[in-house]
């Protein structure tokens, strides 16, 4: 749909009737495509290429952006460890974990004045320390007695027992109509890295977040970054195309001989 959309658009003249017609098309297109790609994601089902990352320097890089995104009132306190913490992830992915953390958060504190605290640290991860969370999948068992912990903290109205085992359910949510994705794509995301979702939480005394990931034996990150090159296409290369839907299969061969 996007792409027959994006082929219309372009040939549409800039001052076309249409045009904003066709631009809202294509805006409510890709809010589809992210909760269809959501929900694979959550099924496990997404097609993501891990690779080595410090989830330390990671967070540490992404505060300030975090930080100008949060309304009036409310701040993040980092406690991000220096030494290394290099886990087996996809920096996209790991954004989409953050932001969804976070926005959670934001949520739970609602109008009220309030904190959030991002701290990362490693620990042994034992039966008894599980057994005092709630962990999610139910049925995670620790394959390593080492971790990376990414925890989220907010001092925000916390969550009645009855709902925390509904918490990463798709679509369900206690806010307003149409949310409830967030956290389920958080769990979808950590369980194909291998790893776990702690929670606990008091009403009116907030909640905290903790992923639980497998440390990683590859360090090479540096040479992760070198081999990730675009490979130089030759003019006049011969492409294979092959699709079994014949829309997408028209609509890409038309995309692919506008680029020439």
């Amino acid at each position: 749909v996007s792409g027959n959309l994006e082929l219309a658009l372009e040939e549409l003249p800039d001052d076309s009737l249409i045009r904003d017609n066709l631009t809202e098309a294509m805006k409510a297109a890709h809010q589809c495509s992210d909760v269809s790609g959501s929900m694979l994601t959550y099924l496990g089902q997404g097609f993501v290429k891990p690779e080595p990352i410090d989830i330390g320097e990671f967070c540490r890089k992404n505060l300030p952006e975090l930080q100008s995104s949060l309304h009036g009132g409310i701040t993040i306190e980092a406690d991000l460890i220096d030494t290394e913490l290099i886990v087996r992830a996809n920096s996209n992915q790991m954004q989409q974990v953050l932001n969804h953390l976070i926005s959670n958060a934001i949520e739970s504190i609602c109008d009220n004045k309030g904190r959030i605290s991002l701290s990362l640290t490693t620990r042994t991860i034992t039966a008894s320390d599980i057994s005092k969370l709630h962990i999610f999948p139910a049925d995670s068992k620790s394959s390593s007695d080492i971790y990376a912990c990414l925890e989220v903290s907010d001092t925000g109205c916390g969550i009645p027992v009855v709902d925390i085992d509904k918490l990463f359910d798709p679509f369900f949510t206690t806010k307003f109509t149409g949310r409830g994705l967030g956290l389920a794509v958080v769990l979808g995301i950590v369980k194909s890295w291998g790893g776990m979702v702690g929670v606990s939480s008091e009403v009116d005394h907030g909640s905290s977040f903790m992923v639980f990931l497998p440390l990683s034996v590859d360090t090479s990150i540096q040479q992760a970054k070198k081999s990730a090159q675009s490979p130089q296409v030759k003019q006049f290369s011969t492409v294979l195309l092959v699709d079994d839907n014949q829309a997408v299969l028209k609509m890409t061969t038309i995309r692919l001989k506008k680029m020439g």
